[in-house]
């Protein structure tokens, strides 16, 4: 029998068996290895292998970043900080669509309308 059909048909039945993903792969891949005779050494040369992706270490880090700048509330006084440097931009006109200032255009058309009647309001 081919490898592959023993890794995937083990992966499987320890998934239905209700193993977790990750202890699944490892004992379905050290069970492959051993039984295609590839040596004990594979098993620990294949994790590194696995784990040495340095760029895709780096997708977990940024969002692991990303929440403890929002919980700690830096993000929220780096935004204050970058607006009181730059400002809040363009000032805005008190109706920009037929609709309402607060009302988002929802079609083509009128997103083409609603962008007309802001560059025709004289803003102060």
């Amino acid at each position: 029998m081919h490898p592959a059909y023993v890794l995937f048909g083990l992966f499987f039945l320890l998934i239905f068996a209700g193993v977790p993903i990750a202890a699944a792969l490892g004992l379905a891949g050290t069970v492959v290895i051993a039984i295609a005779g590839l040596g004990i050494m594979a098993v620990p040369t294949s994790v590194y292998t696995g784990m040495a992706k340095y760029p895709l270490l780096a997708i977990p880090m940024f969002v692991l970043a990303g929440a403890i700048f929002d919980r700690s509330g830096v993000a929220a006084r780096l935004l204050r900080f970058a607006t009181a440097i730059i400002g809040q931009g363009l000032p805005r006109c008190k109706a920009t669509s037929r609709r309402g200032p607060r009302a988002q255009p929802r079609s083509v058309g009128q997103r083409a309308a609603a962008h007309k009647d802001a560059a025709m309001c004289r803003c102060e």
